[in-house]
């Protein structure tokens, strides 16, 4: 029985982690979209030099 709680506590564990490194991945490329989109229509250069 406990085996099979460490078990499940391990695939929570898992799909958790998995879960936080897809939200990294999607914050990371929302990130660079909005630097792109700084890049082609920036609004103030002193900010665009920021991103870099």
């Amino acid at each position: 029985m406990a085996a099979q709680s460490r078990q499940a506590k391990a695939t929570r564990d898992l799909r958790k982690e998995e879960k936080a490194e897809a939200d990294v991945e999607e914050a990371i490329t929302q990130l660079y979209v909005i630097k792109q989109r700084a890049r082609e229509h920036p609004q103030n250069h002193q900010e665009v030099g920021e991103w870099e």
